[in-house]
């Protein structure tokens, strides 16, 4: 949870009307991401520790801490491993 997290530059954003799309321009990549997925890669415009955006969202979401630290946690590996966001180790 201490690791940080940031969007890489060469993935844009576009936000839709029930979350967001990240599209990677070096590769073509594309993901759709749901609202609490856009609110994520919001959050993580500036460096921040992934704790801390748990943190920020918390408040947006009636869901158990602990659910909602699993899911970003399961996000941002996810958005890691495709290559859409960088983590390091905080």
């Amino acid at each position: 949870m201490s690791d940080v997290v940031r969007r890489r530059a060469e993935v844009t954003v576009r936000n839709t009307s029930n979350g967001a799309l990240l599209i990677d321009l070096a590769t073509g990549k594309c993901w759709q991401l749901n609202r609490i997925g856009a609110d994520f890669i919001e959050a993580i415009e500036t460096d921040r520790s992934l704790q801390a955006v748990c943190d920020a969202l918390r408040d947006r979401y009636d869901v158990p801490p602990e659910v909602l630290e699993r899911d970003l946690c399961r996000l941002s590996q996810e958005l890691s491993d495709a290559g859409l966001i960088e983590r390091t180790r905080g």
